[in-house]
C-alpha cells in the first residue's frame, strides 16, 4: 500500500468515498463522484468508465450525468426555496406566539392591579 493510500484509510476526509457510503434516501438517486470548479472549454471530451461494481444482480443501472448545480446544492431552486419558505413561517409563527403570550401576560397583570383579591387565582391558574 502506497503511503498516499495509508493516510486516506486513516481519515475519512476523500469525498468520493464519502458520497459513495452515503445512504440513498429514494430508490432512484445520484451519487455525485465529482464536481468542476471552474468552466469548461468548448470542445470533444473522451470519456473513460471502468466497471468496478456489477449491478446486474438487482436490476441496477447506472448513468454519467453532467448537471449544474446552484447555491442549494441541487438543479433546482424549489426545494431550497421552500425551505426558506418554511424558516420564514417558522419565525412569524414564533413571532406571533410570543406577541401572543406577552399580551395574555400583560392582561393578568392588570387584572391583578385591578383587583388584588384575584392574585392566587391569576398565579394557580392553569
Amino acid at each position: 500500500m502506497a503511503r498516499h493510500e495509508r493516510r486516506y484509510c486513516r481519515s475519512i476526509r476523500v469525498e468520493h468515498f464519502i458520497v459513495w457510503m452515503r445512504a440513498a434516501g429514494l430508490p432512484t438517486f445520484r451519487k455525485h463522484w465529482g464536481r468542476i470548479e471552474s468552466g469548461l472549454s468548448p470542445g470533444d471530451y473522451r470519456i473513460s468508465v471502468v466497471n468496478n461494481y456489477d449491478v446486474s444482480g438487482f436490476s441496477g443501472e447506472k448513468h454519467l450525468v453532467f448537471t449544474t448545480v446552484n447555491a442549494f446544492g441541487g438543479s433546482n431552486y424549489l426545494l431550497g426555496g421552500f425551505f426558506i419558505g418554511v424558516g420564514v413561517l417558522s419565525l412569524i409563527l414564533c413571532i406571533l406566539f410570543i406577541v401572543a403570550f406577552k399580551i395574555k401576560q400583560s392582561k393578568e397583570i392588570i387584572t391583578v392591579i385591578r383587583n388584588p383579591q384575584n392574585l392566587s387565582e391569576v398565579l394557580f391558574n392553569d
